[in-house]
């Protein structure tokens, strides 16, 4: 019975990533771009809205995630946010 009380609150777990660097939580396991880059700012990552995120995947490769576009979030995930001009 305890196990089954218990289950709510382990969904409600907050879902911590980092972007460029830093880390930034989650109480939801899904977010798109924009409120990616919305909760970075808020948890003091200096990056602006127009900014362009990037995943982080395996190797190093980065992979474009839009305003709009919905991502799952898990522990541990990789996200950058580049200024539209850094051509780095």
């Amino acid at each position: 019975m305890n196990a089954v009380q218990e289950l709510p609150t382990a969904k409600a777990k907050a879902v911590t990533v980092t972007v460029n660097e830093k880390p930034v939580e989650f109480q939801q396991k899904k977010a798109n771009g924009a409120e990616i880059k919305a909760a970075a700012i808020a948890q003091g990552v200096a990056i602006q809205p127009d900014f362009s995120l990037f995943a982080v995947k395996g190797h190093g490769k980065l992979v474009q995630v839009g305003d709009n576009e919905e991502v799952t979030l898990n522990d541990h995930d990789k996200f950058v946010a580049v200024a539209p001009d850094d051509n780095s």
